[in-house]
């Protein structure tokens, strides 16, 4: 039950920030009101996918520590406490620049920490919950958790458009631009209570001793899945993926409360709703499915529909067309379920059993780095048109 409250709260948090899903519709507009242009747009994207990359350093971690507890719990509370100071920055930096800048510093910080206590935590409760309930545990505490992570955005956004004076827009007064940046100050403050609650719940959590391994993790050792020509096609595949992922990435939210002048309430609150939806419903049908034919046909298969969502953003050529929007959110939950659900079982299958740990980590860590440099590169581009 303890892992369960927590799970909820986190996934509160992540709802009101963003953090630990490469941002949302919250965290952009924040950054809107901070004078974001178009490359520190792509650097919010780079810096949320970089943090991926830390999975090395937690698989180096992990085999240096006696225990994970202290660790998850310190990484893990600076990532989401920290989150009231983001919320401050308007009312404390007078300078846009700078203002933009300390978040960024303070996003991808909190990105990174948050990569090296997830990595951690998925072992710690490997080592905590038996195989056999395993799936139906972790299908509860998902349940749950992202029945909270929809009522928290359906909640606060409203609560943003409707007292807060909604999403940044060309010509405001100063008066209203202050009254945006105090509902973001809220939600974080908000935000951070979730993140210090995680904290005293993983507190109170049972570590039993960790598994024995049977080597030591090094620099050299994580070079492996690299060397390893059977695990080539999966890591090319990822950087094809995710640098044509990184393109568009930064703008997705930003078009819909930009260019097609939707709020909140739509883009982080209903869009998010039937996302849910869609992904309970895929998860149902892919998991057949991947059993049936196995995790290639089925990363296929949700590619077709994965490669369609660009278009929508095409034929969306002016605000009345906002209802290709709800096409492309209950499109995105059927298929990126799916495609997480595979990608991530053929990543585990590929990887020996003692080195899976490893595996992921290099998957990680290329999937991050690419995504980074094209959403870098993307918002130079958007910047310069």
């Amino acid at each position: 039950m303890i892992s369960i409250v927590e799970g909820m709260s986190a996934q509160a948090h992540t709802s009101l920030t963003g953090l630990g899903c490469n941002g949302n519709a919250i965290t952009v507009g924040f950054a809107l009101i901070l004078g974001a242009g178009n490359e520190a747009l792509g650097w919010l994207t780079a810096l949320a996918a970089l943090g991926s990359v830390f999975q090395v350093v937690a698989a180096l971690l992990a085999a240096r520590f006696p225990t994970r507890r202290p660790f998850v719990i310190a990484t893990s509370a600076i990532a989401r406490v920290v989150w009231p100071l983001c919320g401050a920055i308007p009312f404390l930096v007078a300078d846009k620049r700078l203002g933009i800048a300390i978040f960024l510093v303070l996003w991808g910080l909190s990105n990174a920490l948050l990569s090296v206590a997830g990595n951690l935590w998925v072992s710690w409760m490997a080592d905590l919950c038996p195989p056999g309930v395993r799936g139906r545990y972790f299908a509860r505490r998902n349940l749950f958790s992202g029945v909270l992570s929809v009522g928290a955005a359906l909640t606060v956004s409203p609560l943003l458009d409707r007292f807060f004076g909604g999403v940044p827009r060309a010509g405001e007064t100063a008066a209203e631009a202050a009254l945006q940046a105090r509902g973001f100050l809220l939600v974080f403050s908000i935000a951070g209570a979730f993140g210090l609650l995680c904290a005293l719940l993983l507190g109170k959590q049972a570590e039993p001793e960790p598994r024995p391994r049977t080597e030591t993790v090094s620099f050299r050792s994580l070079l492996e899945p690299f060397r390893d020509r059977g695990f080539w096609p999966v890591l090319l595949f990822m950087a094809v993926f995710w640098t044509a992922n990184g393109l568009a990435s930064p703008f997705w939210a930003v078009f819909q409360l930009e260019e097609l002048r939707l709020d909140y309430t739509y883009v982080n609150g209903l869009f998010v709703l039937l996302a849910g939806i869609m992904t309970v419903v895929g998860l149902s049908f892919w998991g057949r499915l991947t059993d049936r034919l196995g995790n290639r046909p089925v990363i296929a298969l949700v590619l077709v529909l994965i490669c369609m969502h660009p278009l929508y953003y095409v034929f969306a050529s002016s605000p009345s067309r906002w209802p290709l929007m709800l096409l492309d959110a209950g499109s995105s939950g059927l298929a990126w379920s799916g495609y997480n659900m595979a990608v991530f079982n053929l990543v585990l299958a590929l990887a020996p059993t003692a080195k899976r740990e490893i595996y992921y980590a290099a998957y990680a860590a290329v999937l991050g780095t690419c995504m980074a440099v094209s959403s870098v590169l993307s918002g130079r581009i958007a910047g310069s048109l």
